[in-house]
């Protein structure tokens, strides 16, 4: 029941923001590294953190560097709410299927990615939980209608009908469990959709 590791995960990425916004991926550190998903995923521990531990006080003080995290990212959003030319290393997992390089998901012509949208939309559905519960409702709001924007984007742009899956990039031609699973994760695939979805994650070898 001993949250001070937690705790101090927390805050010090937290201190670790740089004035554009973000996070580094790591803190305390003589060698400064940016990993812009890394800060969406400090939102997802904040939100963990409140889901589990009897301590609001705690998150309501993190939630300006919420705040700053997604204004860094809404100045590489399209009107349409999908990301472009997000700076730095756009890291989301080791994998050597096709389209992946040095861990960055793959990146269509147009310079969309859905693991990248995917990540973006479930740190506003986050914030926006997070700011109806400790912060204010113009937040509240503000998260949730970019998350509504963002989620009808994706569908439009990455969900395939012939494969039935969520695809990596526009092209529909690379699908990976990653885009998937956070397709789920965000109720972007809707609950008809789910179920299948999750059995192509499973049985499609590619």
């Amino acid at each position: 029941g001993d949250d001070k590791l937690m705790r101090n995960a927390i805050s010090l990425l937290d201190q670790s923001r740089m004035a554009e916004g973000i996070t580094l991926s790591r803190y305390p550190t003589r060698n400064a590294q940016q990993i812009p998903p890394f800060a969406l995923w400090w939102i997802g521990m904040l939100h963990d953190y409140w889901k589990y531990r009897p301590d609001s006080n705690f998150v309501r003080e993190h939630l300006a560097g919420m705040r700053q995290v997604l204004w860094f990212f809404s100045k590489y959003q399209e009107p349409d709410g999908s990301l472009k030319g997000t700076p730095y290393w756009n890291f989301t997992d080791w994998c050597e299927s096709p389209g992946w390089k040095s861990g960055v998901a793959p990146i269509g012509k147009n310079g969309h990615s859905a693991a990248m949208d995917l990540q973006l939309l479930w740190a506003f559905q986050l914030a926006s939980a997070l700011e109806n519960k400790l912060g204010t409702q113009a937040k509240s709001t503000e998260f949730k209608e970019a998350a509504i924007l963002l989620k009808s984007s994706i569908r439009k742009r990455y969900f395939s009908d012939g494969v039935q899956l969520f695809a990596d990039t526009e092209e529909k031609n690379i699908f990976s469990q990653h885009v998937n699973e956070l397709a789920i994760l965000t109720q972007t695939a809707t609950p008809k959709e789910t179920k299948q979805i999750a059995q192509n994650i499973l049985t499609n070898k590619n």
